[in-house]
C-alpha cells in the first residue's frame, strides 16, 4: 500500500521483458533534486544488474562425498579417543 501524497517516480512502461508490463521505482526524497540523467542512468544501471544476478538459476549441490567422509572420521576419532580414554584407566565401562 502506498501512502503520501507526493512520491517522485520513475515508470518503465516497456521493460522489454516478456513476463512484465512495467517497473516502478520510487526514488527517496533525499535524491529528489538529483538530476534526471542521473537518475535514469542509475535505474538503467539498477535494472541491469538486478537482471544479471537475481533472475539466474541457482544449482543446488548434491556433494553428499564431503559429508560422509567428515562422518567417517568423525566415527574413526571417536573410537580412537574411546580407546585411548579406556586404555589409561580414565573411562570405566566394566
Amino acid at each position: 500500500m502506498l501512502r503520501g501524497a507526493s512520491k517522485t517516480i520513475i515508470e518503465i512502461a516497456d521493460p522489454e521483458n516478456r513476463y512484465f508490463e512495467k517497473v516502478i521505482l520510487f526514488i527517496k526524497p533525499e535524491y529528489a533534486a538529483v538530476p534526471d540523467n542521473t537518475i535514469k542512468t542509475k535505474a538503467q544501471s539498477l535494472l541491469q544488474d538486478y537482471s544479471k544476478t537475481s533472475f539466474k538459476r541457482k544449482k543446488r549441490s548434491r556433494n553428499y562425498k564431503n559429508k560422509d567422509w567428515f562422518l567417517m572420521i568423525l566415527a574413526v576419532f571417536s573410537i580412537i579417543l574411546t580407546a585411548s580414554l579406556i586404555v589409561l584407566g580414565v573411562l570405566k565401562i566394566f
